[in-house]
């Protein structure tokens, strides 16, 4: 008997809250949407669409029966990219730490296979070239606030717009313009029963928690019925499946082994299972109407992928028996679209959606409005004066055993930061200091005679040249070669920032003389602080 779908497409139109398990003051919302929250948009619009049934008694006409509790099965719908069919990926995929290598373990039964690899979890999709790409769904989390006093009353809150007991919770929500694809999967005929039911191929549902205030409106379309098929490019005795949904047991079988070979047991008794990568997950639900949850339940979680050998091969008739176990589902709550199969292909060779082969190009930020230019400004301005007062504490350290060339110099040190004087007219900085010393120099040389200051500056040697000769054309660095000071210093600053600032486009020009002249000042009143502090230490 051949299988059909009838294909499900729903888009999110405002922000849909589908609860995760165990939420409590924060609200999770899971990745798909379930089969049975499927089921119920479904069952919503044929009572629309069939008014003559009641909502109270509809569970007791034969056709609502046979259409939502019969063999059809409503799977659900996953996150939808390029139009692509997404899955659970099998957990026996890795990734290499590098991100350039995808390994199977299901293929490469090696355990030396695995080293330099790491699990592979999510939701995916495999391209025409055989990328796997990640899929995912945006989210967002919002904030909300009780309105009910511990008594169940409301009035006062909602007068005050606040919870006076504090009590606050939040929604992690899908956010809106979310695609997601799912289906119903069945005989042909039930399906095109089904369809005719509905009436309509799109409408507007609501869906999950809160839909009657501002979550859960969506817009959903039917495709049309199309058959589905196992396919497979030889029938080998030995095929992978993977459990695209859970799979749970009536009796709460907890070995993944047996609980498999009791499920294709119904294929022949030539059927072994083997290389089983699966994990254990809780099943529970909640029927709204009975206002109870349902009894949670141990399942094999989806993504369990296995190996499944029939010894005497596939027949037609054992296939097509295999095909119906697919896409009906085994196990419990088939019809909530749990226990789903889909055959894994491991004789592809997989690659990552991105070449981390590639070199990444650095980042440029395009700057755009003048608070992100102040912004960056001031954090890169911080960042620069840091440097360069760790330079100037590092031009000043003496290597142990060294002569300390400040010692006794701590006067004309002192003269020293007089003259740099007051952090004050940055654009003129460089230009009024150089004149300043040179002007004190010129006094103290007007007889021809060398004074205190000169003395000493000409004793202080850093990087091999006298402090003297250095503010005769001071720059910023020192221990750098003698060239003055050139904008080409603000280059290096900004590699070791590791700000990814473009230079050329963005408000920090070269020509900044403000912020050029401010690392000047801050380099040398540390440089004359350190100084002196060195010249204080007593010798030994």
């Amino acid at each position: 008997m051949s299988m059909y779908c009838l294909p499900i497409k729903i888009k999110t139109l405002a922000p849909v809250v589908l609860s995760a398990k165990r939420s409590t003051l924060m609200t999770s919302s899971i990745n798909t949407i379930p089969g049975a929250v499927m089921r119920g948009i479904l069952v919503e619009q044929y009572l629309n669409q069939n008014t003559n049934i009641s909502r109270e008694n509809a569970h007791l006409s034969s056709d609502f029966q046979e259409l939502f509790f019969g063999d059809l099965s409503f799977v659900p719908a996953f996150p939808n990219k390029e139009d692509a069919e997404s899955f659970v990926l099998p957990l026996s995929l890795q990734i290499s730490k590098s991100g350039a290598k995808i390994n199977d373990m299901l293929k490469n039964t090696d355990p030396d296979s695995a080293e330099g690899f790491k699990t592979k979890r999510g939701i995916g999709f495999i391209t025409d070239d055989i990328k796997l790409c990640s899929v995912s769904v945006d989210k967002n989390i919002r904030l909300h606030i009780n309105r009910m006093t511990q008594d169940g009353e409301s009035d006062k809150n909602r007068l005050a717009g606040s919870s006076q007991d504090g009590r606050v919770f939040s929604y992690e929500a899908i956010d809106a313009n979310q695609v997601f694809t799912g289906g119903v999967y069945g005989e042909k005929a039930k399906l095109e029963k089904i369809s005719a039911a509905l009436a309509e191929d799109s409408w507007i549902c609501y869906v999950g928690k809160s839909k009657f205030t501002q979550y859960g409106k969506c817009w959903l379309s039917l495709g049309n019925i199309k058959k589905v098929e196992l396919k497979s490019q030889n029938r080998d005795k030995s095929i992978c499946l993977l459990l695209s949904t859970p799979l749970v047991m009536a009796d709460n079988i907890c070995d993944a082994k047996e609980s498999l070979e009791e499920v294709f047991g119904a294929l022949g008794d030539d059927i072994t299972i083997d290389n089983i990568y699966g994990a254990a997950e809780e099943v529970a639900g909640f029927n709204s109407k009975w206002n109870m949850r349902r009894p949670s339940r141990q399942a094999l979680a989806a993504g369990t992928v296995f190996r499944l050998t029939k010894e005497t091969g596939w027949d037609d008739s054992s296939w097509s028996q295999l095909e119906k176990m697919c896409y009906t589902g085994v196990g419990l709550y088939c019809e909530d679209g749990y226990g789903q199969l889909r055959l894994w292909d491991t004789t592809r060779d997989l690659v990552p959606e991105d070449n981390h082969n590639e070199k990444v190009s650095s980042l440029e930020i395009e700057i755009i409005n003048n608070e992100v230019q102040r912004v960056a400004k001031l954090i890169l301005t911080k960042r620069m004066r840091e440097l360069v007062e760790l330079r100037a504490y590092n031009d000043v350290q003496i290597d142990k055993g060294n002569e300390n060339v400040f010692a006794g110099k701590a006067h004309a040190l002192a003269r020293l930061e007089k003259i740099l004087g007051p952090r004050n007219k940055l654009e003129e900085i460089v230009s009024s200091f150089t004149s300043r010393i040179k002007a004190e120099l010129d006094a103290e040389n007007s007889n021809n005679k060398i004074k205190p200051l000169a003395k000493n500056l000409k004793a202080i040697r850093i990087g091999g040249k006298e402090l003297f000769d250095i503010l005769q054309n001071p720059y910023l660095v020192p221990s750098k070669e003698a060239q003055g000071y050139i904008p080409d210093e603000w280059h290096d600053f900004v590699k070791e920032t590791n700000i990814p600032v473009n230079m050329e486009n963005g408000s920090l020009k070269l020509d900044d003389k403000e912020i050029c002249g401010g690392l000047f000042y801050d380099y040398w009143l540390a440089f004359i602080r350190h100084a002196r502090k060195q010249a204080s230490l007593k010798e030994g």
